[in-house]
Order: C-alpha cells, then structure tokens, then sequence
C-alpha cells in the first residue's frame, strides 16, 4: 500500500496514473460541512504507523487507525496498490484491515452506505400514501409498492447494473 507519488524519473507511468486516478481534487459533493468528507488533506507521516488510543467506531475516524507514510506534496492521494493500479487503471481505496471486527467495520460501513436524499424522499412519499389509505392496499400490494419505488429510484454501480441486465447469479 502506497500513499505518495512516483516521480516522472523513478516510473513515468505509475505517476501519471496516480496523479490520473488517486489524486483527490475538491467538488462540491466531498465539502458538503466545510470539511472534505473523504478527510484529505490527509496528515503527512515520515512512516506507516498505528495511531494510539483510536476509537474506529466514531464517524470521523472513519475505521481508521493508522497513519500511511506521506509527504506534505502528497497530502491529496488516495492509498492505492501499484500493481492493482497498473492493471485496472481505476480509482481505489486501499485500506488496512486489522482483525475481525475491523473487517465487520469495513464490510458494514461500505454496504451501508447512504443511499442519495432522492431515495429517501421517494420511500417517504410512497410510504405516507401506502400510510394514508390502509383500506386500498393490502399488504403484498404495500410490499410491491414500496420495493418497486426502491428499485425505480435506486443508483446502481456500473458492475451491478451488469449483472443485473446479463441476469448474472449474485453470490
């Protein structure tokens, strides 16, 4: 696991693919309460080492509970795996995962992600009209109703909307 820039002379390749894909840049999205929500810039560190007295479970540590070796240039990428980088040539995160219940933090928090306000606010509404006339719906046809507008308002990654439509088995 990496956290810092190759110099163009050391491996011209991999530098342009970090400075490509692992360089976080602010939007609008990421600063949403005055602080990027992904925490860069991130704390420049002689060496990888393991933070004391971190509790993973608060929000704001975000499971993490080590420090990777970064300079102050390279406060804006994101820990990435060279090889990995080299063959897919996409955007990841790398993370340390420490034990099992690191790995239930990890797995939980990434499955859970906040679904976008605009699914929130379609299940509010067709929860309040199922709510609001008991006597229309029975209760398949309120399962149907609730499941279809989580289906119609959902964002899909690119990988799962594939599988979805080759009708590819999910393990």
């Amino acid at each position: 696991m990496r956290s810092t820039k190759p110099t163009k002379e050391d491996d011209e390749e991999l530098h342009n693919l970090v400075c490509r894909l692992q360089v976080h840049h602010h939007t609008s999205s990421c600063r949403r309460r005055n602080s990027c929500r992904f925490g860069f810039p991130r704390p420049a560190a002689e060496r990888t080492h393991l933070l004391q007295n971190v509790d993973v479970t608060n929000p704001r540590n975000r499971g993490r509970f080590y420090e990777t070796a970064r300079t102050i240039d390279d406060q804006y990428v994101n820990a990435y795996n060279d090889v990995i980088l080299r063959r897919c040539r996409a955007n990841m995160d790398i993370q340390i995962v420490s034990g099992s219940h690191g790995l239930a933090y990890y797995v939980c928090s990434y499955i859970a992600k906040a679904e976008p306000d605009d699914l929130k606010q379609a299940l509010g509404k067709v929860i309040q009209d199922v709510s609001s006339q008991p006597q229309a719906y029975s209760l398949k046809r309120k399962l149907y109703t609730i499941g279809n507008t989580v289906l119609k308002s959902r964002r899909l990654s690119a990988q799962e909307a594939a599988a979805r439509i080759g009708h590819l088995q999910f393990i």
